[in-house]
């Protein structure tokens, strides 16, 4: 076999073994900030998304800096956010 042929195996051959499957599907990421009427954070809100598809639901509470981010593996791609205002410190809204 010559060089260059058995070269262009190999580089198939490692191009082929390093793609991902064909089904393997992203994870969606939900991210935000939840702030009050006069735009500060508000820190430890109660965040709740629901994969529509699924009907699973995550929850998460917020950082200081009013940030949340939850994690769907399954990437389904449709989703439902609610944040309570019963959860919200005095003085938030949602």
């Amino acid at each position: 076999m010559h060089w260059s042929r058995l070269k262009s195996i190999v580089l198939l051959t490692l191009a082929i073994a390093g793609a991902p499957p064909v089904s393997a599907q992203q994870a969606d990421m939900i991210r935000g900030r939840v702030t009050a009427r006069d735009g500060g954070a508000i820190d430890n809100a109660r965040v709740t998304v629901t994969s529509i598809p699924n009907n699973v639901s995550k929850s998460t509470a917020t950082d200081k800096d009013g940030r949340y981010a939850i994690t769907f593996p399954s990437g389904d791609g449709d989703y439902w956010s609610r944040f309570p205002r019963s959860d919200l410190p005095s003085g938030g809204s949602s």
